[in-house]
């Protein structure tokens, strides 16, 4: 922008703000509404609270020197990775703690944290433990034959599901136990802090199956398939276990490793965008999906359909910078493309 003074022209830099950040919802040529600047390229970058765009900040090098596929920290200091190898996926910890056991280069590793260990898990694999210093198998039977894709820690009990046996069972571990699973004890047992089972085939109007589970505000377990979400209140009693009909999840979850708790909200990823599962706001009672990304829809789908495996989407909650970023793996070269969603709040 210009302005004449004394004859002379003088150039007056005029700074543009309040920046919404990336929108494919409409035309590029048709983005200006006169009230806000959307944005339809935006690079290691983001739109902040007060709509000025920000750049990313630097990253920080911890350990390791291979492709890291997953990892999880065991508190706030300590890393565990799981990192390809020739041979294939290690798994370590950044005080070089590793395990001898090699997984193959195709698994999908998950992990929860469950009394002060982490569990490690990967489809037709038996569960592998961490308790800070040592690597070793699950001493579950039971849940070494399961072989389960999936594991989430809800109210003192540990949660596995995406079993070799069954796709629309939740297996959960008695109270306050990584080890003890349903088979593991006596089958006559009525103790109520004893393990149990949950199956959602009756649930279900397709053949749907498990995509992923997830803790959901403290005291309840979410089981989501590829088209909807089931959310149980659990207890240590396991004769409080109970169905909560007042969720309706209409949107199913794409990949277990893109779930992550941010405040009271559950984000993941589906076949159609970023969702959040969440107490209406109307009433407070009952439990909803709602589709975050509706602005960026055909960017979403774009990267989401260059994806291989919808497995292999991962996602991470960074509560400091309220910030969800997306990973989606690029087949075949190693590298990926990350989308970020910032909550500006």
């Amino acid at each position: 922008m210009t302005t004449k003074v004394n004859s002379r022209t003088r150039t007056r830099y005029v700074p543009y703000q309040n920046f919404t950040g990336l929108d494919s919802s409409r035309d590029l040529f048709n983005q200006d509404d006169g009230e806000r600047q959307a944005l339809h390229v935006l690079e290691n970058a983001f739109a902040d609270f007060r709509g000025q765009i920000v750049r990313d900040g630097p990253a920080e090098y911890r350990f390791g020197s291979h492709p890291i596929k997953h990892v999880i920290h065991y508190d706030t200091d300590t890393l565990v990775a799981v990192s390809e190898k020739g041979d294939g996926l290690h798994l370590e910890s950044e005080q070089g703690f590793s395990f001898d056991f090699v997984y193959p280069t195709s698994a999908i590793v998950t992990s929860t944290v469950f009394n002060r260990q982490i569990m490690l898990t990967a489809r037709g694999l038996a569960p592998t433990i961490f308790d800070g210093s040592i690597f070793r198998a699950s001493s579950s039977s039971a849940a070494t034959v399961a072989l389960p894709a999936f594991c989430a820690t809800v109210q003192q009990r540990l949660c596995i599901a995406g079993l070799a046996a069954s796709d629309t069972q939740v297996m959960i571990s008695a109270a306050n136990s990584i080890d003890t699973f349903f088979g593991d004890e006596e089958v006559d047992s009525q103790n109520p802090l004893r393990s149990g089972n949950l199956d959602i085939a009756n649930l279900l109007g397709t053949a749907d199956k498990i995509t992923g589970i997830s803790s959901f505000e403290t005291d309840k377990l979410c089981i989501f398939t590829n088209d909807r979400a089931f959310v149980y209140k659990l207890d240590p009693d396991i004769t409080l276990w109970e169905l909560q009909t007042e969720a309706s999840a209409t949107y199913g979850c794409a990949s277990h490793n893109t779930i992550a708790e941010a405040g009271s909200d559950l984000l993941y990823c589906s076949r159609s965008g970023i969702h959040a599962l969440r107490r209406v706001t109307d009433n407070g009672l009952q439990i909803a999906s709602v589709n975050l990304s509706d602005q960026i829809d055909q960017i979403y789908r774009s990267l989401f359909n260059k994806v291989t495996d919808p497995q292999q989407i991962t996602a991470v909650w960074d509560q400091d910078e309220g910030q969800y970023h997306v990973f989606f793996p690029i087949a075949g070269t190693g590298d990926f493309n990350r989308l970020t969603m910032t909550i500006n709040g």
